[in-house]
C-alpha cells in the first residue's frame, strides 16, 4: 500500500483498528487507480506490445502511468532513448512508428510509498477518509477487484478528483 494505517489515522485525527484502516486504504487506492485509468497504483514493471494501426509519432500505453521508460524496441531494434519522450500515458519517438510495426515498451509504472506524488497520496487519504466515515457504504466491504471507474465516481470527492486529474489516462 502507498499509504499506511498510521498515516490515515493521523489524517483522520483518530485512532482506529489497523485492519479496518488498511481495508479503507485498499479500497481508496483501488478507487483512485480506477479514476485515473490505471490497473494499479503500486510500482510494477511492465512490458507492453503496442499495436501500430497507422503511421504516427506517438503511441498510448495501457499499463501506465509511466514513471520511467527503460526500453523501446521497434521491429527488433532498441531505440536510442535520447530520441524518445515518455509521458504518463504515451511514448513519443522522433523517428516515428510505421503502420504494422512491432513495438515493445518496457517501463516502470506506478509508485512506492516513498515515491508516490503528494497529490496522489492526498487523494488516497481523502478517499480512505470517506470510506472510513461511511461504514454503511457497500463499497467499504468491496475488494479491490470490485472497484471500477463507476465506484470511484461514487466515493471520490471533487477535491480528491481534482488532485489527481492530471494523472488521468486520456480517454
Amino acid at each position: 500500500m502507498l499509504v499506511t494505517a498510521a498515516e490515515l489515522s493521523e489524517f483522520l485525527k483518530e485512532t482506529g483498528n489497523a485492519t479496518k484502516l488498511d481495508a479503507a486504504i485498499r479500497v481508496a487506492e483501488a478507487a483512485v487507480a480506477a479514476f485515473i485509468g490505471a490497473q494499479d497504483l503500486a510500482e510494477r514493471s511492465v512490458s507492453e506490445t503496442i499495436p501500430i494501426p497507422r503511421d504516427k509519432s506517438m503511441v498510448e500505453v495501457e499499463g501506465g502511468p509511466i514513471v520511467a521508460l527503460s526500453r523501446l524496441n521497434v521491429d527488433g531494434v532498441d531505440a536510442d532513448l535520447a530520441e524518445v519522450n515518455a509521458g504518463r500515458w504515451s511514448i513519443w519517438y522522433s523517428k516515428g512508428f510505421s503502420k504494422g510495426s512491432n513495438v515493445v515498451a518496457d517501463y516502470t509504472a506506478g509508485w512506492t510509498s516513498t515515491s508516490v506524488p503528494e497529490e496522489v497520496r492526498a487523494a488516497i487519504l481523502i478517499t480512505a477518509g470517506v470510506v472510513w466515515a461511511r461504514p454503511d457504504l457497500s463499497i467499504s466491504r468491496a475488494t479491490e477487484a470490485d472497484i471500477t471507474y463507476r465506484y470511484s465516481q461514487d466515493i471520490m470527492t471533487p477535491a480528491a478528483k481534482s488532485l489527481v486529474r492530471r494523472w488521468r489516462r486520456p480517454r
